[in-house]
């Protein structure tokens, strides 16, 4: 337990730690400079401490964010490794004249995840979880309008929705735990054929002509795949948010 967690501590400290490092290695460069008489190095051996040097100072601007304010003007905000590491919160928001509530909390979660980014995709993952109980109420209702005179209920839908899921789920855990022994073909090939399997389920429950279920299947693929993509990209909103 004192492992894991002293683990858990080292993989959240990361960040600031190589931060601190380069700065540190940046900075021995530069005494390294004076002692070794940087301008009679050549041509190429100068452009390449140079080199090392802008990258080991990560001072370049992290990301650029607007953040709306509130009013009809928006506060443009450069966040810096710097700013995120060396400054505290409060601090960085007096620097930029962050105000808003919206922009307060934005900019304090994007300074977190940067900081933590393993607690930032662990958030992500779990809610992700609940993300996909969500969505297959969400197509269960598609396949209720697609097999709308089929009279099924729509907790039969739901039923074999949870059905399907469950059986993809199984195959990849077995994918994952047998990734590195897994040949090159198959590798792309199991999570088609968990695609596929879902055109077959549909032919097998549904009990309906090759064609209208090849164009039912295209319809509910497409769909599923752009209500997943939005679906998706909320849970990582909000989880970024909330975490």
């Amino acid at each position: 337990m004192y492992l894991g967690k002293m683990q858990t501590e080292i993989d959240q400290d990361a960040g600031s730690l190589e931060y601190f490092a380069n700065k540190r290695a940046a900075t021995l460069i530069e005494e390294a400079k004076e002692a070794i008489a940087y301008d009679t190095l050549g041509n190429a051996q100068r452009a390449f401490i140079d080199t090392l040097t802008n990258r080991l100072r990560s001072t370049s601007q992290l990301t650029d964010i607007v953040v709306d304010d509130g009013n009809e003007d928006s506060v443009e905000i450069n966040l810096t490794y710097e700013d995120i590491y060396e400054l505290e919160v409060d601090s960085i928001f007096k620097k930029y004249n962050i105000t808003s509530f919206t922009g307060r909390l934005f900019t304090q979660q994007l300074v977190r995840a940067t900081k933590e980014p393993g607690k930032a995709i662990q958030s992500v993952i779990t809610n992700t979880s609940w993300m996909i109980l969500i969505l297959m109420p969400v197509m269960a209702l598609v396949l209720k309008l697609l097999y709308i005179r089929r009279q099924n209920y729509y907790v039969e839908h739901l039923v074999f929705l949870f059905h399907y899921h469950a059986a993809v789920f199984v195959c990849m855990i077995l994918y994952v735990l047998m990734l590195k022994h897994l040949p090159t073909w198959l590798l792309i090939g199991v999570p088609i054929l968990c695609i596929a399997y879902l055109f077959v389920a549909m032919k097998s429950y549904y009990q309906q002509s090759w064609s209208r279920t090849m164009m039912k299947y295209i319809i509910f693929l497409f769909t599923y795949g752009f209500v997943l993509f939005m679906f998706f990209m909320l849970t990582t909103v909000v989880s970024l948010l909330i975490y």
